[in-house]
């Protein structure tokens, strides 16, 4: 559910009535009910429809639609290029920013011929943003004009009440949109993007996480993203994994190891996700 203890402010719960709802509840399923109700409450309407955005998700997005038959995922696909480039901004290190991308989309991969698994591309929704929208509700069932998602969408404060903005967003302001991946492309993201085009997932990090062991072509073939005219000839080959990012990588599998979600065996697959064909 991507419920964080510091964050269960913004669904009208704290830590007492989240544990209250836990242990009243038999399943999954029915604790998934409470929550969604408890917040319809608080948003004051009686919806039949929710929507909960977490990225993370995407990496239980089988068991998600195994879980609820009547359910849908949702899949957001941006250039993998901004992606670094965000990434980095947001001080993740460069080896796991080049990594990440790749790693998220695998779930998506093995489930695009699912019948409830619809993708959207970001491009497609800054460019076309109500359109693109429009045409997602009306395959869920929900005929929405595109004037009435224009309306609902500019006059929406509730997330410039209740959101709080990351300094890293390119786009800042609330009620408009804009195409975020209209900035310059350093040398350090072209470096990246010559990793990643070279890429793959690893074996090992593969088994130990359930993953289909696929390469960056691939998936990015599959939507259509094209980086011929982008990269340079002679491409800087980065001596990664670097530092920082083995150091992250590392606890990452202390911590899980403690938590007994790990083995001693798998560090080695925690500590390189990807690398070069």
């Amino acid at each position: 559910m991507g419920l964080i203890l510091s964050e269960l402010h913004s669904y009208g719960l704290n830590e007492a009535l989240l544990k209250r709802f836990l242990g009243e509840s038999k399943s999954f399923q029915e604790f998934c009910q409470k929550f969604f109700e408890h917040f319809a409450a608080l948003r004051g309407k009686e919806a039949s429809l929710f929507f909960e955005k977490t990225p993370q998700n995407i990496h239980n997005a089988k068991l998600f639609l195994e879980t609820f038959p009547d359910s849908v995922f949702l899949h957001i696909v941006r250039n993998p290029l901004y992606i670094y480039s965000s990434l980095r901004k947001r001080n993740f290190p460069p080896y796991i920013a080049a990594s990440t991308w790749l790693i998220d989309e695998i779930p998506a991969y093995e489930l695009q011929s699912h019948p409830r698994f619809y993708t959207i591309y970001y491009e497609d929704l800054v460019a076309e943003p109500y359109q693109t929208v429009t045409k997602f509700s009306r395959w869920l069932g929900y005929d929405i004009s595109e004037s009435v998602l224009a309306k609902l969408y500019k006059e929406n404060k509730y997330r410039a009440l209740f959101s709080k903005k990351i300094s890293s967003w390119t786009v800042n302001e609330y009620g408009r949109v804009e195409n975020a991946n209209q900035k310059q492309i350093t040398n350090e993201d072209l470096i990246a993007l010559g990793y990643m085009v070279q890429s793959r997932i690893n074996d090992g990090y593969a088994k130990v996480f359930g993953l289909r062991s696929v390469s960056f072509s691939e998936i990015v073939h599959l939507h259509g993203y094209e980086f011929g005219d982008t990269l340079k000839e002679n491409q800087i080959r980065p001596q990664w994994p670097d530092r920082q990012s083995q150091r992250q990588l590392f606890r990452k599998w202390y911590l899980d190891f403690l938590m007994r979600d790990a083995k001693l065996t798998d560090l080695f697959a925690y500590l390189q996700p990807t690398h070069l064909i």
